[in-house]
This record gives structure tokens, C-alpha cells and sequence, in this order.
């Protein structure tokens, strides 16, 4: 059980976002032991997903470990400062490389055309993925490759932080054909649909 807390924001929002192609996906949180990946080398080693059966997840995390979480590095380049006659002088650079942890996020599509609907209970039952408020952070946008959090449209095909990203899916659910070769026609089409 996580412990009640303020919820926080996941540090990126979007990440090619294409009106173009609508598609639903609900951002989750997804488990990998961190002894399956070593920083220094880079490769896979055996960790707890190969290491216990069932929801491996459970025991990776009574072990210690934390799977919904990676180190990830960030370098910073500090320019080395000397004066000389009363000016400053930038001499060279020194590297500094800091781990952050950052959640694992990854996006489960949302619709019958992947697994009738169903994939969205069985990464969560018989994979481990966690919705992002189960683990502390705001619930982000449904939209593909938006990672917006707290985002302010809430529609019954889910929540969006553009209109017109709601009114593509919205098109999209109800199997809506939109014009392709005329503009004009196209946002016509767009701005009749109702969100609601």
C-alpha cells in the first residue's frame, strides 16, 4: 500500500504528439527488476522476473527492490573558472554524472483493436503495471505520446488536456471517418463533433 502523500508530476509532457493518428492509451507504471540491467555494462542479467514465478513483481519489492523505478544518468559539464589581471577565464570543463530516479512509464493502448479490449487488465493483473496516482503521481493525458499530467478535458472515451485531442478520439471511438484529401471539410468535420 503506498502511502497517502501530495501526488507529483512526472517531469516530461509530450513527446510527438500526432492529432493525425489518434489512439487512446492509458500511461502506467511498468516493473523491471533493477538487477536485470547493469549501469556499468549495459546487459541484461537474471533478476527477479526470471527469478520467481506468479507476480514476481511482489517479491522483487518484499526484496528491496524498487521495479517501478530507474537510475538514469544526467551529465552536467561545470566550466572550470580562473582570474588572471582581474578577469575570469573559462580553462577547461569538468563532468559531473548525477543518477536520478525516475519512474518507469510506458503507455497500454485502450480499445478493442488491442486484445478486445483487454490489454489494459492483463498487463495490470498478470504483469504488474501500476496506474500513476498508485504510485504518487498525477494521472496524465490519454492521449498517444502525451504525458501531460492533470489534464483539464475529461470525456466519457477519457481525460485530454487539448480539445482537439479529445475530439479525435471521441472521432475514433465512434468510428467516425474524417476527410483526408480537404482541409477545410476535415476541421468542418472536426468542429461538429461533440465531446460531451
Amino acid at each position: 500500500m503506498v502511502a497517502k502523500k501530495d501526488l507529483e508530476e512526472i517531469p516530461w509532457e509530450r513527446m510527438g504528439v500526432k492529432l493525425s493518428t489518434p489512439a487512446r492509451t492509458i500511461k502506467m507504471l511498468r516493473p523491471v527488476c533493477p538487477e536485470t540491467i547493469s549501469l556499468d555494462t549495459g546487459n541484461a542479467a537474471p533478476g527477479c522476473e526470471t527469478k520467481f514465478t506468479g507476480a514476481w513483481w511482489l517479491k522483487c519489492i518484499a526484496k528491496g527492490h524498487n521495479p517501478y523505478f530507474q537510475a538514469m544518468e544526467v551529465q552536467h559539464k561545470l566550466p572550470v573558472i580562473e582570474e588572471k589581471d582581474g578577469r575570469k577565464f573559462i580553462v577547461g570543463y569538468t563532468e559531473e554524472v548525477e543518477l536520478v530516479e525516475t519512474p518507469r512509464t510506458t503507455q497500454v493502448p485502450l480499445g478493442p483493436r488491442f486484445n478486445s479490449g483487454q490489454l489494459l487488465e492483463e498487463k495490470k493483473f498478470f504483469h504488474g503495471y501500476r496506474y500513476p496516482h498508485e504510485m504518487g503521481f498525477h494521472d496524465m493525458c490519454e492521449f498517444r505520446n502525451c504525458y501531460q499530467a492533470e489534464p483539464g478535458i475529461k470525456t466519457r472515451y477519457g481525460l485530454y488536456c487539448s480539445e482537439d485531442e479529445a475530439k479525435m478520439i471521441t472521432a475514433d471511438a465512434r468510428h467516425m471517418v474524417l476527410e483526408v484529401f480537404i482541409p477545410e471539410k476535415r476541421q468542418e468535420q472536426i468542429d461538429a463533433i461533440n465531446i460531451v
